[in-house]
């Protein structure tokens, strides 16, 4: 399975975003692209990796994440969709709203999980341009 370049590239990758948390190892793994310099942490930098047309690095502060669509709609699958980030965005948003306000109010709150859907498709909204 790891013979493709692609597959091995993404599975490098999230070994690497894994080792990430733990190690200074300087983020992910490149070879088309110039690496992405940490950034304060008001600021998100999103510059396209080289990998296949569509898969973009974001850096947030000292944090890397990737952005992709998926193999259908042109990308490699490589991390979520810009949708799914937005997403994620709001979720987290929601669950660490409920908390703060919780742990304010010292009302006891076990784990808050978020589940939001979407029908958009990225890919296919770019299209209009």
């Amino acid at each position: 399975m790891l013979s493709g370049e692609h597959d091995a590239v993404y599975v490098g990758n999230l070994i690497s975003a894994w080792a990430d948390r733990y190690l200074d190892t300087g983020g992910p793994i490149r070879s088309a692209a110039e690496p992405i310099k940490p950034t304060d942490a008001g600021t998100v930098v999103v510059t396209d990796n080289g990998y296949g047309s569509l898969q973009q690095d974001i850096a947030v502060g000292r944090r890397r994440l990737t952005a992709d669509e998926p193999v259908s709609a042109g990308g490699l699958d490589g991390g979520p969709d810009p949708y799914g980030y937005l997403l994620a965005e709001l979720g987290a948003c929601t669950a660490m709203t409920l908390r703060l306000y919780a742990n304010r109010k010292s009302l006891p709150l076990g784990r808050v999980p978020v589940a939001l859907k979407h029908s958009k498709i990225h890919a296919a909204d770019c299209k209009a341009f």
